[in-house]
């Protein structure tokens, strides 16, 4: 008998969980489809059930407010930004570090508060993150100290795991010996990487401007390294 009811428990313990599984994608495909009350709707039971990836969107859905068609409420996007971030979500903890950004720029502490949500998400290895944080140590700006070792490191990261802007940053730096010694082959592979991305923003541009200050052999062995590049 006891037998009987452990397997009972563990096979309703598997079936919330694939009813839970089930119940978040649609939801995504509802946010996916900008269908955005439908997946507020859909992320809220979640969310009060302790799902961070929930928690995280309703944060998102709330904090953008009218952009969405619903109606702002930064008090409940913070509170479940809060609550995402506490269960160590690197999707949270990044928009977590968007909100303190975008919301409360102009205090030292909020922009401590961001770099400091940036940089949770970023060991978690969130490319997207790792962008931001190391434009954050590039930018020259009195409240954060400029520090072009720990920019290139965490720009380097977001690069590798294929995030265009990083790749594009990261070919402006070997451009320029930013943090790293000048290297137009490097430079070239950065952009030329980045430049098949929708989101290229002028890597393409920058990459063909730079050619013609290089020699056939130095392009030749950055569209080579270009080849052989795979992200991780």
């Amino acid at each position: 008998m006891l037998k009987k009811l452990a397997a009972i428990i563990v096979l309703s313990f598997a079936f919330a969980g694939t009813a839970s599984a089930d119940a978040l994608n649609d939801a995504m495909a509802e946010y996916e489809a900008a269908n955005y009350k439908a997946a507020l709707a859909g992320f809220k039971p979640l969310a009060e059930q302790g799902n961070a990836t929930a928690q995280t969107y309703m944060g998102i859905l709330l904090n953008g407010g009218g952009s969405y068609g619903i109606p702002r409420d930064r008090k409940e996007a913070l509170k479940w930004f809060t609550k995402a971030v506490e269960q160590g979500d690197a999707e949270g903890q990044f928009k977590f570090g968007n909100f303190y950004t975008m919301e409360y720029p102009e205090t030292k502490e909020n922009l401590e508060e961001s770099v400091k949500w940036y940089t949770k998400a970023a060991e978690q290895g969130h490319a997207e993150a790792q962008w931001h944080l190391g434009l954050a140590y590039y930018i020259r700006d009195p409240l954060i100290p400029q520090d072009y070792n720990e920019a290139v490191k965490w720009l380097r990261k977001s690069a590798e795991q294929g995030f265009s802007l990083a790749q594009n940053t990261m070919g402006s730096f070997y451009e320029s010996g930013l943090g790293v010694p000048v290297d137009y082959v490097l430079a070239y592979k950065w952009y030329n990487l980045a430049s098949v991305s929708p989101y290229d923003w002028g890597g393409g541009r920058s990459r063909d401007k730079l050619a013609r200050m290089m020699t056939p052999e130095q392009i030749a062995e950055a569209q080579r390294l270009s080849r052989e590049w795979k992200p991780y």
